[in-house]
């Protein structure tokens, strides 16, 4: 027995140092992974701080394009009023006296300093391009349109302060294209980043809504803790601390919500000169998600939780949830006004006036389904023809028909073959329900009713069509000079029919004016489109770009050159 007990203390060292050992070894072990952990959370540091780093010299570049874009613009109408003013002193300086060519002469001195002006501004662009937006490709293109601008411009400089003003303005001409292209190329650059910071804001808009569904969810369990029986000292604490932690989600979703408003004020404001539409489109939504008072919504929920008055608090919670759920969802539709290039654009623009046209459309398919004999809002025969203007002709007895609007007669409104085709409106007889072959006669005809309703709602949501179709088409295009004139002249028959309260302008005015220019607007911009996806299509770099259904064709088209050589 003895023997045995001092076995088992000869043996407790050993387990002891044993245990120490292991102990020793678990130390070991933490302290490496300690050490682990903490070369892990250096690399991700070094890694975050090495993105936001890159995201910082992105934005910089981007708001220098931003910049650069609105200045080259600036500096490319100064080129325009230049070249325009050097071609009046061409013609004038022809053809007046000698007195009056020394008056000229002083307006060309006046003309020379613009142009150095002009040149400064363009090396200040150039520079501030080079420094805050060197790496994308966008931006060298940009500043090698620019250096051929300058050598125009240089020379057209060169050729005013020689007295060669037909080499002053061919050189203007030439740097007026290059400017065009610089234009172009920080456009797309620009383009990039408005949708880069829209993408950004529609996942703070969720991240919103998301932050407000788990604001709910804390409501619901403080009142279920609220209803529970018992009043222990431990639940009371929980509720405590449960409730200051919605008080100050709410802080927060208030502080998120209200820089989610000031980014897109700024976005808004920066996509003014590159994406016209969208910026007015965001500008609109910031002004009704004003009107929804969620900054408000928010205040007066976190008051009813900090009072504990928990279905009152639900309730505005779940009204607060809709109104950023809607803003959301407007937002998503704003959008859908970013264009990519000018190519997209023309096509959206085009998307809203045919619109306008499947409108008509449906018009006339209702009208004639429901139509009784003597309906008038379809066209019908008189003595075996339609009338001249694609309406029933109507009673020469009428008063109303003796007069047109402004007060000319009614047989100055017939118009011969010659004009009728010039404006592109059918002769007698051509109406067709299908929309006239596309753009021909696109527009179903009304009674003097359905004017008078037209002049009331329907025409103001067509001044927005064309309002937006403009906005989405490039600066200085011929078919958004063709949409301003038109909406121009919608509008004014528009304060015509409110000032006058007669009815409005008849339905043929609405077809001279409007109708026939907006087909040719329309049927413009649908050719160009095509001329440039034609372009785009076969703009062929080698034979590896050849669709494979057209490859033999164009194998055997070169072997027949080759065969005729």
């Amino acid at each position: 027995m003895q023997m045995a007990h001092r076995l088992m203390l000869q043996a407790r060292p050993e387990r002891s140092q044993v245990r120490q050992a292991m102990n020793s070894s678990r130390q070991g072990a933490a302290a490496q992974s300690q050490q682990r952990q903490n070369e892990i959370d250096q690399l991700e540091a070094r890694r975050n701080r090495n993105f936001f780093e890159q995201e910082r010299r992105v934005q910089q570049e981007r708001e220098s394009a931003n910049q650069a874009l609105s200045r080259l613009k600036e500096l490319a109408e100064r080129q325009k009023m230049m070249n325009d003013e050097i071609g009046k002193l061409v013609s004038e300086l022809q053809e007046r006296s000698e007195r009056e060519r020394q008056e000229r002469q002083r307006q060309l001195e006046s003309l020379r300093e613009e142009a150095r002006r002009a040149l400064e501004q363009l090396d200040r662009i150039d520079r501030d391009l080079a420094a805050n937006a060197p790496n994308d490709p966008r931006s060298r293109q940009s500043r090698e349109a620019l250096g051929q601008a300058r050598r125009q411009m240089s020379q057209g400089l060169d050729g005013l302060e020689r007295d060669q003003l037909q080499q002053a303005r061919s050189a203007g001409a030439r740097a007026m294209r290059d400017l065009a292209e610089a234009e172009r190329s920080l456009e797309g650059l620009t383009r990039e980043a408005a949708a880069e910071r829209m993408r950004q804001l529609r996942e703070k808009a969720d991240e919103l809504v998301q932050r407000q569904d788990s604001i709910l969810e804390r409501l619901r369990a403080l009142q279920d803790r609220q209803e529970r029986p018992g009043s222990l000292r431990s639940e009371e604490n929980a509720r405590t601390r449960q409730r200051e932690e919605v008080l100050n989600e709410k802080d927060e979703l208030a502080s998120q919500f209200q820089q989610t408003l000031e980014e897109a004020s700024d976005l808004s404001n920066r996509a003014q000169t590159s994406q016209e539409l969208f910026s007015r489109k965001l500008g609109d939504w910031l002004r009704e998600t004003a009107a929804r008072e969620i900054l408000e919504q928010i205040q007066q929920s976190r008051e009813l939780a900090e009072y504990g008055i928990w279905e009152p608090a639900q309730a505005m919670d779940q009204r607060l949830r809709q109104s950023l759920d809607e803003a959301r969802e407007d937002l998503k539709r704003a959008e859908e006004t970013l264009v990519a290039d000018d190519m997209e654009g023309m096509r959206k623009a085009l998307e809203r006036l045919e619109r306008l046209r499947e409108g008509e459309r449906r018009r006339l398919a209702q009208a004639r389904q429901g139509q009784a004999p003597e309906d008038s809002t379809a066209p019908r025969q008189q003595n075996g023809r339609l009338s001249e203007q694609g309406r029933p002709e109507e009673r020469q007895d009428r008063p109303e028909q003796q007069q047109r609007q402004g007060g000319q007669p009614a047989e100055e409104r017939s118009q011969p073959a010659e004009r009728q085709e010039a404006l592109g409106q059918p002769r007698e007889g051509a109406w067709d329900a299908r929309g006239g072959g596309g753009w021909r006669q696109w527009l179903a005809p009304r009674t003097d009713e359905e004017m008078r309703e037209f002049w009331g709602r329907e025409a103001l949501e067509w001044s927005g069509a064309l309002r937006d179709a403009q906005a989405l088409l490039p600066s200085g295009a011929e078919a958004r000079d063709r949409l301003a004139r038109i909406e121009d002249e919608l509008n004014r028959m528009r304060r015509q029919a409110r000032e006058e309260g007669d009815g409005g302008p008849r339905f043929d005015l609405l077809q001279e004016l409007v109708g026939y220019p907006l087909g040719t607007a329309a049927a413009w911009l649908e050719r160009k489109i095509e001329e440039e996806s034609g372009r785009q299509a076969f703009a062929l770099t080698g034979e590896e770009d050849v669709p494979d259904r057209y490859r033999e064709r164009v194998a055997e088209y070169y072997r027949q050159l080759a065969e005729a050589e």
